[in-house]
């Protein structure tokens, strides 16, 4: 924290924690806004984006794979 200001650094920290949350929309959703601040400020946090999206592919493959299959 600089000056009582915390900085992007801490920030970004504060909404990656957001982005682990369970409830997916939630997190779909956190996960754009920290997309949107990483590339505003092109900060380099790809290992910790993936730590988050790896363990939902699953879900989203099972998910495309019902969503085919009933067109």
């Amino acid at each position: 924290m600089r000056d009582g200001q915390p900085t992007v650094d801490e920030i970004v920290d504060v909404m990656l924690q957001e982005c682990r949350k369970e409830n997916i929309v939630y997190k779909m959703s956190a996960l754009q806004s920290t997309s949107a601040v990483l590339h505003l400020y092109d900060i380099d946090r790809i290992r910790h984006i993936a730590d988050i999206l790896l363990p939902l592919l699953p879900q989203v493959c099972v998910s495309l794979c019902i969503d085919t299959v009933l067109l």
